[in-house]
């Protein structure tokens, strides 16, 4: 991530602090209690990483309602859904793996002279660099997680100043509130609101139009991953994909299957065994978000989509080998996870160090989930999607309020039921 010549910045970071101390009409780093505190949430992790934050960053304007918030993404898509929850003073933008060294160094400093009170690294973040770049930046308390894989010095964690310790088994979004609670000295009660920021009306009008001449229930499917630092084998095999889609299209749903460019391969595939299904690409993580909300169901393997998806009020079925369920799997109300029952399941923790496989049998864990496992807990959420929106249908019913189109009339779900879900 960072060359090794970029530690040099640590002096300039030190001369750009005491810049800050000594210049006048800049704000001390530590503010009286009038004074806006400046505090940089740093979300550097991936797409679902990052969705996985938003009940703690939440968490952390209600915690300081009055203070300058700014966020700071590694991916462009990840800072556009940041900037829709509408919390923050600023969303700010950089690739500090991609970009050029001097670049990123260039930004570290703009950051360090921007004078933060604190900075929180969000969960997880497991590697020394994202340490290095917390301490670039200059702020007096550096907050963040002592993790269970990679010792503190190994991974330069005396960098932060405050540390939280990650709970094996407990949920990525609880970790992140946990590191909330921690930093903000107060209790959190409310119950963890992941949900993505409003769309504009535009995004869901294009996802009406693309998906008018359907007429079944829409299944979303996601077979594709991450393939960074080995993660490939997170993947459910395809033509195991391809099966489902089959059984799906056979009992009355439609499998829309979703995926970037570089995952076409893997819709061919698909489509090779079911020719039924519908492909359906966003030109931007928002307009993927909008049609992913028409869905009735969403699986996928451990994704950013899938994540989005349970953000969007989708029930997910999540199929899961190496990671843990517990942490990574949909958050509870939110779907379920299909996880391997092999001994060695699951294999990876948050580390810098790449999955690797040590069964005879690469991704053994993953082809070792059926296909009659993963349909069987498909067809339980959508049950249970179709309870909850039938006593939704009776309840805005007796309010009298039918929103024109919507009646009680629901044998099965629909693609225009899903559209209820969104008002």
């Amino acid at each position: 991530m960072f060359q090794p010549g970029q530690m040099v910045l640590r002096s300039a970071t030190e001369w750009a602090a005491q810049l800050r101390r000594e210049a006048p009409g800049v704000p001390a780093l530590v503010p009286s209690r009038r004074q806006r505190r400046r505090l940089l949430a740093l979300c550097l992790g991936g797409i679902g990483d990052t969705v996985l934050a938003f009940a703690a960053l939440r968490d952390l304007r209600k915690a300081c309602p009055d203070d300058h918030i700014t966020a700071l993404a590694m991916w462009p898509q990840a800072a556009e859904l940041l900037e829709d929850l509408g919390l923050f003073d600023d969303v700010l933008q950089h690739n500090f793996q991609r970009d050029r060294s001097w670049r990123s160094g260039h930004k570290a400093l703009s950051l360090c002279l921007a004078g933060y009170d604190a900075s929180i690294l969000t969960f997880p973040t497991n590697r020394f660099e994202y340490n290095v770049l917390s301490y670039l930046i200059g702020a007096r308390r550096r907050w963040g997680h002592s993790y269970v894989r990679g010792g503190d010095a190994a991974n330069l964690r005396f960098l932060l100043t405050d540390r939280v310790a990650q709970q094996l088994g407990r949920h990525v979004v609880d970790e992140n509130r946990e590191l909330i609670r921690a930093f903000s000295g107060t209790a959190i009660e409310t119950p963890a609101d992941i949900r993505l920021g409003p769309l504009d009306p535009s995004y869901h009008s294009h996802a009406q139009r693309m998906f008018a001449h359907l007429d079944r229930p829409l299944v979303g499917i996601h077979a594709g991953c991450s393939t960074y630092k080995g993660h490939a084998v997170r993947r459910w095999p395809i033509e195991r994909f391809g099966r489902l889609c089959r059984r799906m299209e056979s009992q009355g749903y439609q499998p829309v299957v979703f995926g970037g460019p570089e995952e076409q391969p893997i819709r061919i595939a698909i489509q090779s065994e079911c020719p039924q299904v519908f492909f359906a690409h966003g030109e931007s993580i928002r307009q993927t978000a909008a049609l992913i909300a028409r869905c009735s169901a969403f699986v996928s393997n451990d994704s950013g989509l899938s994540h989005i998806a349970a953000a969007m009020n989708v029930p997910v079925v999540m199929v899961v080998g190496p990671t843990d369920p517990r942490g990574i799997g949909p958050y509870p109300g939110h779907g379920v996870a299909v996880a391997s029952t092999l001994a060695c399941s699951p294999c990876f923790q948050v580390s810098r160090s790449p999955l690797r496989c040590s069964h005879r049998i690469t991704s053994a864990c993953m082809q070792e989930i059926s296909v009659d496992r993963v349909w069987s807990a498909l067809i339980d959420v959508l049950a249970d999607r179709q309870v909850l929106m039938r006593s939704r249908d009776i309840l805005r019913w007796r309010a009298g309020n039918n929103h024109n189109t919507r009646t009680l009339r629901l044998p099965v779900l629909t693609s225009a039921s899903c559209a209820m879900e969104e008002k």
